[in-house]
């Protein structure tokens, strides 16, 4: 359960989880809970959750990956959009 928005929820866990995936941390660097405050701690401002957006209401867990894909999905949408090579005739096709 948590108060946060999901966006605010996954910050820190996004991050734990690329640091694993790049190896920048191994699962024995966050085994004890001394470990994972010590971790916590280190995190920059930016992927560590801002606690100030609390809603005030528990939400469970379990639903914030629906909340946060939908989201992600537009954005990815959007910025494949912007993305786009422009077009350009090679000789062979100009007419």
């Amino acid at each position: 359960m948590t108060e946060l928005p999901a966006e605010e929820a996954l910050k820190p866990l996004r991050r734990i989880i690329l640091d694993l995936a790049e190896k920048k941390k191994t699962v024995t660097d966050l085994k004890s809970k001394e470990q994972q405050i010590r971790y916590a701690q280190e995190l920059k401002a930016s992927d560590r959750a801002n606690l100030s957006r609390k809603t005030g209401t528990l939400a469970p867990i379990e639903g914030i990956s629906k909340i946060s894909n939908r989201r992600n999905q537009h954005r990815r949408k959007h910025e494949r959009r912007d993305r786009r090579p422009e077009r350009r005739w090679c000789r062979n096709h100009a007419s």
